[in-house]
């Protein structure tokens, strides 16, 4: 979601570029690492997570319920939103000429030391 609207929203937010070319929100190596640094504690929690021993005693869950159900979809677009938001929010705070004047620069834009 954050790279569909970093695109579509692209010179609202500051990102445009001359030529009619198309600026991405995040770079290839950026959602490499955004992948490795949130899939990682879940892949070891699984990992180390003990067996349970009754698992094979419960029946098969019905074959109407979904594998992922409305409540959980709900829950997942919610929380991509609320990243699509902030993220976007962000890109448009710190990079000059959006719709929040940014200063181009986000150590000055957000006083971090050098």
């Amino acid at each position: 979601m954050t790279m569909f609207f970093g695109v579509l929203l692209g010179k609202t937010i500051g990102l445009g570029a001359t030529g009619g070319a198309v600026v991405l929100p995040l770079l290839a190596t950026q959602i490499l690492w955004i992948n490795l640094v949130t899939d990682g504690a879940p892949a070891l929690a699984l990992g180390v997570d003990p067996a349970n021993e009754n698992l094979m005693q419960r029946p098969p869950r019905p074959r109407s319920e979904r594998v992922i159900t409305a409540r959980m979809w709900r829950g997942i677009f919610f929380v991509g939103a609320i990243m699509t938001v902030g993220t976007v929010g962000v890109f448009d705070a710190s990079l000059p000429g959006g719709s929040i004047e940014g200063a181009g620069d986000m150590r000055r834009q957000w006083h971090l030391p050098p």
